[in-house]
């Protein structure tokens, strides 16, 4: 989509959201279109920022069990670069409570095994769930492998905390395993997004 066709999109929908309360899908579109909108380089400005997290949360509050917001609300936090303790937690347990209904959801499985493994540093706990998860579909298998061979205590403990000092913000090995974090959610992302979009 075009700029024009963004804005278009968006004006659109919220004029039907003034009129109902809107379903989960609209809330969920709104947010990406909001994403698409803002751009990189400014989506994560606080109030476009909270603009954005409010729309997946509205998805979320109309269906807790609507995958593709938790899993989008999860990547953009988690790309974000400003998680805090309870953030984490609260889409951890949005995770969690989705693999109780759909345990053989494989894409979950990985997302929360990430977040274990590189935001909470629990390797046993990520490793279960990426197992799982490479179980249920074989293109995991690679990331088990990767995964299993990682030091997690020798990772960065702020990695996608509010704070990072310079000198990690000028290691090589700290912004190449950023951006890697980040083309795994975006592909992730855009399974999603070409699966469960309307």
């Amino acid at each position: 989509m075009n700029k024009h066709e963004i804005s278009n999109r968006l004006e659109a929908l919220e004029e039907e959201l003034k009129y109902g309360a809107g379903e989960e899908t609209d809330f969920y579109e709104l947010g990406m279109l909001y994403e698409l909108k803002f751009g990189e380089k400014d989506k994560y400005k606080k109030q476009n920022f909270q603009t954005i997290i409010d729309c997946y949360n509205k998805a979320i509050g109309q269906n807790p069990f609507y995958i593709p917001a938790v899993q989008k609300k999860a990547e953009f936090l988690c790309s974000s670069g400003s998680l805090s303790e309870e953030t984490v937690s609260e889409i951890k347990n949005e995770i969690e409570n989705i693999l109780k209904v759909y345990p053989a959801n494989a894409e979950m499985q990985v997302l929360l095994g990430e977040i274990k493994l590189f935001i909470l540093k629990d390797k046993q706990g990520g490793l279960e769930n990426i197992k799982k998860a490479s179980e249920l579909d074989k293109k995991y298998e690679e990331l088990l492998n990767a995964a299993e061979n990682m030091d997690v205590n020798k990772l960065n403990n702020d990695i996608f905390f509010l704070k990072k000092d310079n000198k990690q913000k000028n290691n090589i090995l700290y912004k190449l395993l950023i951006a890697l974090l980040i083309i795994l959610f975006l592909l992730i992302g855009c399974y999603f997004v070409v699966n469960y979009t309307i």
